[in-house]
Parts: structure tokens; sequence; C-alpha cells
């Protein structure tokens, strides 16, 4: 490895520690704002750790960039889900309820998945979801 490649990572495994923290307490069970409670870090700081730890945010090939536009790229299982209850016309609140975390999580995921589709709105990626027989 060497030094620029050293230095450009410093912070992954500070993230990472926190992240297998995170997700330790997940599969014990408890909601995203019962762990940033226990944690004590705002919500919205949980759900960036772990949508950076789950979608490797800092692999940029994970994300359609402007040299691949038109880039599909693959779906997590839970997003595959969340993208069907959308088609059905569920709300916001049934879905977050429906997983147990808050709508303001539910929007990171679709938030998420309309950058992996490259879509404009959420019905936009049901629609190119539905083209490509993701759902």
């Amino acid at each position: 490895m060497n030094n620029n490649q050293n230095n450009d990572n410093t912070d992954i495994p500070e993230t990472s520690e926190q992240a297998r923290k995170i997700f330790s307490l997940i599969s014990q069970g408890l909601s995203l704002k019962q762990i940033a409670d226990q944690l004590s870090i705002p919500e919205a700081s949980l759900t960036a750790i772990v949508v950076d730890f789950m979608y490797g945010s800092r692999d940029k090939t994970m994300f359609a960039s402007s040299e691949n536009k038109g880039a599909i790229v693959p779906l997590t299982p839970l997003e595959i889900k969340i993208l069907t209850l959308i088609a059905q016309n569920y709300s916001s609140k049934q879905i977050a309820d429906k997983f147990g975390f808050t709508v303001f999580t539910l929007k990171a995921h679709q938030s998420s998945i309309r950058r992996k589709l490259n879509a404009r709105s959420s019905r936009d990626a049901v629609k190119i979801a539905q083209e490509y027989k993701i759902i």
C-alpha cells in the first residue's frame, strides 16, 4: 500500500468499528432510534454510518457517475422490498412501520434506491425497476 492510499482511508477503521458496534446492536433487535439514543449520536449520523458501511460509498463504482450515466446498480433485498411496497401504494409511514424504522431512515433508503436506478423520484424508480424486472 502506498502512502497516498493510507492517507486517503485514515477514517475507515474508526467508522468500521462504529459500524460493527451498530450492527451488533441491530442484530440484538434494537431499532436505529434506540441505537442512536444508546450511543448518544444523532439518528441522521447513525443512518449515514450504516449506509456508508453497507453501500461502500468509498467505493466510487457503487454509484452512477458522470462517466457511467445510465448505469443501474443492483439493489439490496431490503431496497427491493421497499420499492415493491412503494409500487403497491403503501405510504412512507406504513413502509417505515413495517420494517421498524423511522420515516427519516426510509427516506435514506429511498434516496439510495433512486441513486442506484438513476431515478428522479420514487415513482420513477418503480417504473425503472418494473422495466428491468427487478420488481
